[in-house]
């Protein structure tokens, strides 16, 4: 402790009280003198300064650190002044030095409330001991009452935090004095939003608003900021689309009109049709949805929908491939897409048809084959080709009759008499390919050249190339004339000169009346018992000649009436 200040109210100080304070160097007495007993800086050797706040003549006293010091302490006063600040002059009041300071009377100054004397910046304590001093009035302008402001409390959202607002009447004003009021009212902030505050503040003017205090603010948090309606001018709503496999829909950008400028927002949009599928009067619903920081002060374009969207099938061209098979096989009916193209994960059903599978040729059918409605198919047909596999020869016609079946290949045939060609008719599958004679023909006249057996070769070729050869033999007659000279009324001689018959050399003979054998010679006669020969009967003979090799060949002649 370097220093002490001993209160007014202290009336002793005893002996041994600062014994110890070795860093005591300065001691101040305030009030009247106490009475102070001897030794009280025993042992004390610093320089010790004694003084009083309103005691001048104390002041330069110090003990010497070796003697008590004898203070002597006579009554005085201190001189206290008040300044009003209110354009009167500061008054002084005389107190004792050390005592109590009495407060005057408040002082008066128009338009003010009084608060208080002041020391500098501090609110005097009248308790304070007295002593030389300068106290100042503090002063509060009078604050003003108004009316209710008439206050707009619901707007649409504008970027601003302003309020419309008109101020009440003011109260309190002097009679006189020239003092007028305006209102501004503010949002907490700019944002929408309900349950808002709004504070009006009022702001005096006029010549004598410097000797009052605007009234208080008036607060609500009723406010209101609605959000601001967006709309979109201009955008166009696509109808109708080819099916996609999504339901959305198409609207064209129009111009995003009713945000402010200053302010961030983004527009966005969903556009559906109500299901994905194919179909006209269609529902189309339009959602406007935003965005962006400021996006919550704004209300998106109205939403709308409509009922007369369209969804066309998508094109899709099918072509069938053409085909051949041979008969009894079972057709493949391959087809391609040629134009347009499937949706992912979207395949064809069902498969392509024909009439009839029998030889022939036949148009390829869509048949069942489909992709759903939600597509539209062009189809292209082909053609089936059933080639036949038939070489079968059911029979052979010999110009009115039927050649006879040897076997499974072969057939026999005989000329009418007297016939050198006849008409041939292999009766075989109609698709098939008839060579006769080696020329591809059929129900065609053919020349026999030789008497006797004449070998016709016939192929028939199926439409798949399958090839099977028959064998026709037609034989041809020689005429009875030719060979056969009638000697008396009663004998049949076979010619057998080559110079007098057409060439040919016989080797046996077989004779026949009315088709029954009746001889085997050269000569057949009708008997030594002198029969003649009957004019009614048909008379034949088969003949056999001498060929290469000594094969033996058989000739018919015609039947002939005597």
């Amino acid at each position: 402790m370097t220093s002490i200040t001993i209160p007014s109210n202290v009336r002793t100080i005893g002996s041994w009280v600062f014994q110890g304070c070795t860093s005591l160097n300065s001691v101040t007495f305030r009030g009247e003198k106490p009475t102070i007993e001897s030794s009280i800086f025993i042992a004390l050797t610093q320089n010790i300064t004694l003084s009083h706040p309103c005691k001048a003549s104390w002041n330069g006293y110090t003990y010497s650190g070796s003697t008590n010091a004898t203070l002597q302490i006579q009554a005085q006063t201190a001189a206290v002044t008040f300044d009003p600040a209110n354009g009167n002059s500061p008054t002084t009041v005389n107190t004792a030095c050390g005592g109590s300071i009495s407060s005057p009377a408040n002082p008066v100054r128009t338009g003010y409330t009084f608060d208080g004397w002041y020391n500098g910046s501090t609110l005097f304590d009248f308790a304070t001991p007295a002593e030389d001093i300068t106290l100042t009035a503090r002063w509060t302008s009078l604050q003003l009452t108004i009316s209710d402001p008439t206050l707009t409390r619901n707007k649409e959202y504008d970027y601003s935090t302003a309020a419309a607002v008109t101020a009440g009447t003011l109260s309190g004003i002097t009679p006189g004095d020239d003092v007028t009021v305006t209102a501004t009212a503010t949002y907490d902030n700019k944002n929408a939003g309900i349950n808002k505050t709004i504070t009006v503040r009022y702001t005096l003017g006029g010549a004598d608003a410097a000797l009052y205090t605007a009234p208080a603010d008036y607060v609500v948090t009723d406010g209101v900021i609605t959000a601001k309606q967006i709309t979109l001018l201009g955008p166009v709503l696509d109808t109708s689309k080819i099916y996609d496999g999504t339901i959305g829909a198409i609207l064209l950008d129009g111009i995003l009109w009713g945000a402010l400028s200053d302010d961030h927002v983004t527009y966005g949009r969903a556009v559906m049709y109500d299901n994905k599928n194919v179909g006209t009067g269609k529902t189309i619903t339009v959602i406007h949805t935003l965005g962006g920081a400021d996006a919550a002060n704004y209300i998106a374009p109205v939403n709308y929908v409509v009922t007369n969207g369209e969804i066309t099938a998508k094109p899709l061209t099918i072509t069938a491939a053409d085909e051949t098979i041979d008969y009894g096989e079972t057709p493949q009916l391959l087809y391609s897409i040629t134009s347009g193209s499937l949706l992912p994960g979207e395949e064809l059903s069902g498969s392509l048809a024909t009439d009839n599978v029998e030889v022939g040729t036949h148009p390829i059918l869509q048949g069942t084959l489909t992709a759903g409605n939600n597509y539209g198919i062009t189809f292209v047909g082909a053609t089936l080709t059933v080639r036949s596999v038939d070489v079968s020869v059911s029979s052979i016609t010999i110009d009115s009759g039927t050649a006879e079946r040897l076997n499974e290949t072969n057939f026999h045939s005989i000329a009418d008499c007297g016939n050198s060609q006849v008409n041939i008719s292999v009766n075989a599958d109609p698709h098939a390919a008839v060579t006769i004679n080696g020329t591809v023909q059929n129900n065609c006249p053919v020349a026999l050249p030789n008497h006797g057996d004449n070998i016709i070769p016939i192929t028939v070729t199926a439409q798949n190339g399958t090839v099977q050869s028959y064998t026709l033999t037609v034989h041809r007659l020689l005429p009875f004339e030719q060979i056969v000279q009638q000697r008396w009324n009663n004998t049949l001689t076979v010619i057998n000169n080559p110079e007098n018959n057409g060439g040919f050399s016989f080797t046996s003979y077989k004779w026949y009346r009315n088709g029954e054998e009746i001889g085997t010679g050269q000569s057949w006669s009708a008997g030594a018992d002198g029969k003649e020969l009957n004019p009614s009967d048909l008379y034949q003979v088969i003949v056999q000649t001498a060929c290469l090799f000594t094969v033996a060949k058989a000739l018919l002649r015609c039947v002939q009436r005597l």
